[in-house]
């Protein structure tokens, strides 16, 4: 049962003086009120109302357990009343550019919750691995995925910071075999991003910190992480690519970490908007949206 609903449950029992006399303010029968209460007295491990023929009383137990239960579902409702409020004046258009990474490949992971929270409001996407500037292309905010932010003199707040890890897909291994260390890399196929150096290297960093230089065959260059994610999935090569990155696609077998223990790097991703005395309720609910999703850890 729900620890919430049996606090209401057991208050509107103590309020009505009776489970009978509670049913219409309920809107439950008075056996159901009945279990709710037990429930309740079980979890606590006390009576908290005593029961006899002249009706109900409260236990001493009971009795401070109900004044708490009064302040904190009165401190709940006015939250989400406040909640209510907020959500009312989250309408309107939101442009918000994200990299590839979380506008494609984690787009399924996020877009649906959110549109759930915020039914009245018109999200417009910019995709693109670019850095957009927001206030030549009227943007309102953006997530960026970077080693080190750059100073670009808008408001930045951390949602997450995330290893660069190595994956492929199984039939990959399968084909080309596991990869059991670091050196063994430089004889496997990478896809690397276009923008990199003409000889890949992989910097790869264990979990005490040691290095490891190697320089894997660059079987596909491109300029798109959605590319690299898409050929990692379809078993052309080992693709590096941050944690938040490929979390499920793991989690559902498409993916496996090759080197688990090892990493190449950490990368940090920043929600950004314009330095402004009154952001708007949108920006606002967008950003704290995303930081609690990245807060979340994999799988929750």
């Amino acid at each position: 049962m729900d620890r919430w609903q049996a606090m209401r449950v057991f208050c509107g029992v103590v309020d009505a003086q009776g489970f009978t006399a509670a049913q219409d303010r309920l809107g439950m029968t008075h056996s159901t009120a009945s279990r709710h209460v037990k429930w309740l007295e079980s979890e606590l491990g006390t009576q908290l109302l005593q029961r006899n023929s002249r009706g109900l009383s409260l236990t001493e137990a009971g009795r401070s357990y109900y004044l708490s239960c009064v302040q904190l579902l009165e401190q709940l409702d006015a939250a989400e009343a406040a909640l209510a409020v907020r959500r009312a004046r989250v309408a309107g258009v939101l442009r918000i550019t994200l990299p590839l990474a979380v506008g494609a490949i984690e787009l399924g992971d996020w877009l649906p919750e959110f549109e759930q929270q915020f039914p009245d409001l018109e999200l417009q996407l910019l995709c693109t691995d670019r850095l957009v500037d927001l206030v030549a292309e009227g943007v309102d905010a953006a997530v960026r995925i970077s080693r080190q932010l750059p100073d670009s003199g808008l408001q930045a707040r951390l949602l997450t910071h995330s290893p660069l890890v190595l994956v492929a897909s199984p039939a990959y291994l399968m084909r080309h075999g596991v990869v059991q260390a670091p050196e063994q890399l430089a004889a496997h196929r990478a896809l690397a991003f276009a923008a990199g150096p003409a000889q890949l290297r992989w910097s790869v960093v264990s979990g005490q910190g040691a290095v490891t230089e190697v320089q894997p065959l660059a079987a596909l260059r491109t300029d798109s992480v959605a590319t690299i994610f898409e050929a990692a999935r379809a078993g052309r090569g080992i693709a590096a690519l941050t944690w938040h990155t490929v979390r499920s696609a793991i989690e559902r077998g498409q993916l496996v970490r090759v080197l688990p223990c090892f990493h190449l790097g950490q990368y940090s991703y920043h929600a950004l908007y314009p330095r402004t005395r009154h952001l708007r309720p949108a920006v606002r609910a967008f950003v704290d949206f995303m930081a609690r999703r990245y807060r979340q850890g994999p799988g929750d």
